[in-house]
């Protein structure tokens, strides 16, 4: 993917969700970040905010259009594993669906996408995997998420997915230092 230089800044899709409200209030003051809302709307010193609907690749891409990113975040979906669970179709429309048409938008818009995946795409059965292990989801979130992440690259081969680890308290057998190092390089984006 190829992004033309013509926008500014990150939308986040998700944004009045848990990671896209911390991830703005940590870049709000390095670049321009609009939060993209849907069903609830939070507002953020230093962070604009537009109503974002994600069901339909056409509508993103007319909001591509207008705001003029040259990043979008894609935080948004269905990540509660019971929930999932409880209504699979419910989760494939929300994680699959959605990344699908994000991608899709992005994809014919040269915006440059980031995708929040999940380490729920392998069993547990080894501490730290590379991203060339294969996924062996145990549960319907796992499932739409790889299903997700397969799709989405299919449709916008530049795109940057980023698998968070959902662990708390460590990782069995993992390096203390892998897992809780981090660098911020604050002139870059997103």
């Amino acid at each position: 993917m190829q992004g033309d230089g013509r926008g500014s800044g990150t939308l986040v899709t998700g944004g009045s969700g848990l990671l896209g409200l911390n991830w703005a209030l940590a870049r709000r003051r390095t670049g321009r970040v609009v939060l993209g809302m849907h069903r609830r709307t939070v507002r953020i010193d230093g962070c604009e905010v537009a109503e974002v609907r994600l069901d339909r690749a056409g509508e993103f891409a007319e909001c591509l259009c207008r705001l003029r990113p040259a990043w979008v975040l894609h935080a948004a979906g269905l990540a509660d594993v019971e929930r999932c669970e409880a209504d699979p179709a419910r989760a494939f429309e929300d994680n699959v669906g959605l990344a699908s048409n994000v991608a899709q938008a992005c994809a014919d818009e040269g915006v440059h996408l980031v995708h929040v995946s999940t380490d729920h795409l392998f069993d547990g059965s080894r501490a730290l995997v590379s991203e060339d292990e294969p996924m062996r989801p145990l549960n319907e979130y796992g499932r739409t998420k790889a299903e997700a992440e397969s799709r989405l690259l299919a449709a916008c081969p530049g795109a940057l997915v980023v698998r968070r680890i959902s662990s708390v308290g460590g990782l069995r057998g993992a390096d203390p230092s892998a897992t809780s190092s981090s660098t911020r390089d604050e002139g870059s984006s997103p």
